[in-house]
C-alpha cells in the first residue's frame, strides 16, 4: 500500500470515528442511556405520594405531624402506614439503575406498560409535584435477576432499570399499613404471664443474676429453645392481618391472655381468642394497638401458646 493510500485510509477511519462519535454522543437514546437519575428528590420533603394502579383506584400515603398514614378511594378512613416501606420505596425511585433505553415510541407504552396499564407513581410536597413515574411491566434478567420498565411522566423514553420495582408499587392496601404492635428488646423481658382456660395460667421469670438464657417457672429451670420462639415473637409483635370489621370494644372475652413485663416495670399485654369466620387465624387486640388484628394461629399454636410442661428441661 502507497503512502497516499495508508493517508486515505487513515482519514477515512477518522472520519468514521468521528461521525459514529458525534451521533452517540447527541442521539437521543444514546444520552438517555447514561442520565445517572431519573428520579432526585429529598425523602424529607415528601410528604403525600399517590399510586394509581391500572385498576381497583388509587392508594394515598400522607405525612401527618411526621406519622405516614394510608387511605384508599374505597374508605374515608386512613390508617397508620408503615413508615419504613414507605421511605424505602422513595429510596426505591431515587436509587434506579438505569440499564438501557427501551424504545421512545409512544405506540409501545402498552407493550411496556408504562400507560394506564402500569403503575403512576407520583411524590408530591404539599401541592407541589416533585416527580411522576409510570412503573411498568417487569423483565426477567437470568440468573435470578430482574429489571424493571419505567417511563417519567410527560416524557417519551421508556427505560430498563434494575430491580423489581413492581413488587413495592404494587402492595395492595393493608400490606402499607403498619403491623408492629410493638417492639422491645429481648434482654429487657424479665417476666411473661399467661393466662390460659382451665386453670392452667403461670409465669416464667427470668433468672436474676444469671446469663439472658435462663428462665424459670417456679423452682424448675425452663429449657431455653422452647422459650426462645415466645421471645422472638413476643419482642417483635406485629399483626399479620386486620379485622376492621370488628371494633375493639366489640373483641369479648379471651381465650388466652399473655402479659410481657419489662426491666424497669413496664408492660404490654395481648388478649387473644379464635375466630368463627376463619380457624386458620387468632383474632388479637392489645392497648398497644388501635385496632383488632389477626395472628397466624399454626404458628402461635406451635411457637408461643405451650403449656408449662412443654417448657421444662428434659432432665425435669
Amino acid at each position: 500500500m502507497t503512502n497516499a493510500s495508508k493517508t486515505l485510509a487513515a482519514i477515512f477511519i477518522v472520519l468514521f470515528l468521528l461521525t459514529a462519535a458525534i451521533k452517540w454522543s447527541s442521539g437521543p437514546e444514546a444520552s438517555e442511556v447514561f442520565r445517572s437519575q431519573l428520579v432526585s428528590v429529598d425523602t424529607s420533603q415528601v410528604t403525600r405520594i399517590v399510586i394509581a394502579p391500572p385498576s381497583g383506584g388509587p392508594l394515598t400515603l400522607e405525612k401527618d405531624q411526621q406519622q405516614w398514614r394510608i387511605s384508599s378511594h374505597a374508605s374515608e378512613q386512613s390508617h397508620p402506614a408503615d413508615a419504613s416501606r414507605v421511605s424505602g420505596a422513595i429510596s426505591r425511585l431515587n436509587d434506579m439503575n438505569v440499564t438501557a433505553v427501551a424504545t421512545r415510541d409512544p405506540e409501545k407504552f402498552t407493550r411496556y406498560r408504562v400507560d394506564s396499564t402500569g403503575i403512576k407513581v407520583s411524590l408530591y410536597n404539599g401541592e407541589e409535584l416533585l416527580s411522576s413515574i409510570y412503573v411498568g411491566a417487569p423483565q426477567s434478567g437470568g440468573q435470578q435477576s430482574f429489571n424493571n420498565y419505567v417511563r417519567l411522566d410527560r416524557e417519551d423514553a421508556v427505560y430498563a432499570v434494575d430491580g423489581l420495582l413492581e413488587s413495592t408499587f404494587g402492595r395492595e392496601f393493608e400490606e402499607w399499613r403498619e403491623k408492629t404492635v410493638w417492639e422491645v428488646d429481648r434482654s429487657n423481658i424479665s417476666q411473661l404471664s399467661f393466662s390460659y382456660p382451665a386453670d392452667s395460667s403461670f409465669v416464667i421469670d427470668r433468672a436474676e443474676g444469671e446469663r439472658q438464657k435462663n428462665w424459670v417457672s417456679g423452682s424448675d429451670t425452663l429449657s431455653y429453645s422452647s422459650v426462645s420462639p415466645i421471645l422472638r415473637h413476643l419482642s417483635s409483635l406485629r399483626a399479620s392481618g386486620f379485622v376492621d370489621s370488628l371494633a375493639r370494644d366489640a373483641f369479648g372475652s379471651e381465650k388466652y391472655a399473655v402479659r410481657l413485663t419489662l426491666t424497669g416495670g413496664a408492660q404490654h399485654q395481648l388478649r387473644l381468642r379464635e375466630s368463627e369466620a376463619d380457624t386458620t387465624i387468632y383474632l388479637a387486640a392489645s392497648p398497644d394497638f388501635p385496632y383488632i388484628f389477626s395472628l397466624n394461629k399454626e404458628q402461635w399454636d406451635e411457637d408461643v401458646l405451650k403449656s408449662r410442661s412443654e417448657l421444662l428441661n428434659d432432665d425435669q
